[in-house]
């Protein structure tokens, strides 16, 4: 059974592998089985007994090139290490992933405004991806490692500037001044733990708010 299951696997990897190439040479739309098939060698049918449709062949691909199967592994985002390591260590990967996958990234870019199902199909994937670091938040907050903020909008606000990084980097033409992925993961967590107001504002904030009585600067 354990060589079946490899057989089977690698049979898949060299389909979605194949795929890849096809969709990014002619785009998901005008890419056909015919030429997927030919590409991996195999036969047609061969991709229907694993795949029921193009769109179930791109989903695989997406899912496998994404961050969710690092996100399944028991150590991504540790409970156990400090926030701002655990947060780092989920942008870097997500960022050397979109960097590895760069041509699954463009297709999908360049498919998703006019293929409404793909849209669909990549949307369930970042909520999924947003919705596991919204739940790790909650939870810090919930411990009083971080204060209380709209978990929602963080997950969405740090899932949205990785793909800006990439795109910068990979699809721009010209492409904005460079930086370098790791000090990117580092500038945005700094940004996303500490803020962007200095210690004096906010002090004097906290001290202007209080001899109010706690009540909103009017």
């Amino acid at each position: 059974m354990p060589r079946k299951r490899s057989r089977i696997a690698d049979s898949k990897a060299t389909i979605t592998e194949a795929a890849l190439k096809v969709f990014a040479t002619y785009g998901f739309d005008a890419g056909t089985i015919r030429q997927i098939a030919t590409e991996a060698r195999v036969a047609e049918g061969l991709i229907y007994h694993y795949f029921d449709s193009k769109e179930a062949l791109l989903d695989a691909v997406i899912q496998e090139r994404s961050i969710l199967p690092w996100l399944a592994q028991p150590g991504a985002l540790s409970e156990t290490l400090p926030v701002e390591v655990a947060l780092r260590e989920f942008v870097a990967e997500g960022l050397a992933r979109m960097a590895r996958n760069a041509d699954v990234f463009a297709v999908v870019w360049s498919q998703m405004a006019t293929n409404p199902r793909l849209a669909e199909r990549v949307a369930r994937i970042v909520r999924e991806v947003t919705d596991r670091l919204a739940g790790y938040l909650d939870r810090k907050i919930a411990r009083g490692e971080l204060r209380p903020v709209d978990t929602t909008v963080a997950a969405r606000t740090v899932a949205g500037s990785m793909v800006l990084f990439t795109l910068s980097q990979y699809r721009l033409s010209p492409p904005l001044k460079h930086l370098s992925p790791d000090d990117y993961a580092d500038g945005l967590i700094d940004v996303l733990v500490n803020g962007l107001a200095s210690r004096t504002a906010d002090t004097k904030h906290q001290e202007l708010t209080s001899d109010r009585g706690g009540g909103d600067i009017e």
